[in-house]
């Protein structure tokens, strides 16, 4: 193995232990949990730290539905300056740092200072246990999850993007480390229907595939969950509107999710040359008519290794775009990873603001079709300062 980069996960319990408001339904006030009665399972923050020795970067997978720091229509997820210090524990700088939020609905609606310092100390035990690495990439599918307009329920009539991709490190002696897996499903599943509990707390189906990842693969090896482009994607197990308790389902669908990751990862392919560059773009994006905001920024970012791309943006984003950015791309491989650092709404495609579907994600975003040529050019743009010159990307003013 000739790869000079190297790496180092870790895994940090963030269960709530006090009473805590939940998020993720619009009911927040109604869901408040009271351990330990409602916990149905462990929540927890997963990271990866990657060195090339020109560069690092810190990617986060955190059992949240947002990842924001900054109030907006909501409450921020994480204190103000959560990324600032995960960067420093790390070793880098906070343009460096990719919070993805895992999206389970059944999650507290802010983390506090006392879990973010967790998560720090143990950023800043791994970040001096860096190792060597080589990185395979594995693609596969998964049937959990289905197109979900106009009424939130499973649609198998319109076709998505159901790609599966599983990004290993292993140790030089063939010894996995980690593994960064990205699917799009809205972990949804238990939900706080009339005929259900509406305030217990769930890693949900995507957090249980990891947990058995982790216990297959053992010693200490780490499984990042990130989120694919969901905005218009159920989970095909019911859980809205079911008339028995949906966590049964839950447990079904991460089985599933799992056995598919396995198979996925028979087949590998190694990356070679896997050097670490990195690149982002600040974008404004014009809301629609009657928004209180003439506009919302973002930010688009990307982290190269070799021929994979990561491409992470903020936000809900429709599954349309998936094939449209990866026919832009100039690496063999794309993962879009949503849902990242910030939260900005519902990213509808241009197709969905002209089909007439309607459906709750249309009413509820604050874009209009403008938002489908500005993340398509801004992603673009963030893919070619990747492969051309790494480094940073200018901003965009849109």
């Amino acid at each position: 193995m000739s790869s000079s980069l190297r790496a180092a996960a870790g895994k940090v319990k963030i269960t709530p232990e006090e009473e805590t408001v939940l998020a993720g339904f619009g009911r927040s006030g109604l869901q408040v949990a009271h351990p330990p009665k409602d916990i149905l399972d462990d929540l927890y923050a997963r990271f990866l730290i990657l060195d090339d020795g020109r560069q690092r970067s810190l990617i986060l997978s955190i059992d949240c539905v947002w990842a924001n720091e900054e109030p907006s229509r909501l409450l921020e997820m994480f204190p103000p300056g959560t990324r600032y210090g995960w960067a420093q524990a790390a070793g880098t700088d906070e343009a460096n740092v990719q919070v993805c939020a895992t999206h389970t609905h059944a999650a507290p609606s802010h983390y506090n200072e006392k879990y973010i310092a967790r998560i720090r100390e143990k950023i800043r035990e791994m970040a001096t246990k860096l190792v060597p690495v080589q990185v395979n990439i594995s693609i596969g599918s998964s049937a959990i999850s289905a197109y979900r307009r106009p009424t939130l329920f499973p649609n198998p009539d319109v076709p998505i993007d159901r790609t599966l991709y599983a990004l290993m490190l292993e140790k030089e002696d063939g010894a996995p480390v980690a593994v960064l897996i990205n699917f799009a499903v809205h972990p949804t599943i238990l939900h706080p229907s009339a005929v259900q509990q509406p305030n217990r707390v769930s890693t949900e189906c995507v957090g249980m595939a990891m947990n058995e990842l982790e216990a297959h693969m053992g010693g200490g090896f780490v499984s990042l969950f990130t989120q694919g482009f969901s905005g218009d994607v159920a989970p095909v197990l019911p859980g809205i509107g079911t008339l028995e308790d949906s966590y049964g389902n839950v447990k079904k669908a991460g089985r599933q999710l799992f056995v598919d990751i396995i198979r996925a990862l028979e087949d590998k392919r190694e990356i070679t040359g896997p050097t670490l560059r990195t690149a982002q773009r600040k974008v404004n994006i014009p809301t629609r008519d009657g928004h209180l905001q003439p506009f919302l920024a973002g930010v688009v970012s990307g982290i190269s290794l070799g021929e994979v791309a990561l491409l992470f943006a903020p936000g809900e984003i429709f599954n349309g775009y998936v094939s449209k950015i990866k026919q832009r791309s100039p690496f063999a491989y794309t993962i879009p990873i949503s849902l990242t650092n910030e939260y900005i709404g519902y990213i509808p495609t241009a197709e969905a603001f002209r089909d007439g579907k309607g459906g709750y994600e249309m009413e509820a975003t604050p874009f209009d079709e403008r938002v489908d040529q500005i993340l398509l050019d801004t992603s673009a743009k963030v893919l070619e300062d990747i492969r051309m010159q790494g480094g940073k990307g200018k901003d965009v003013q849109l």
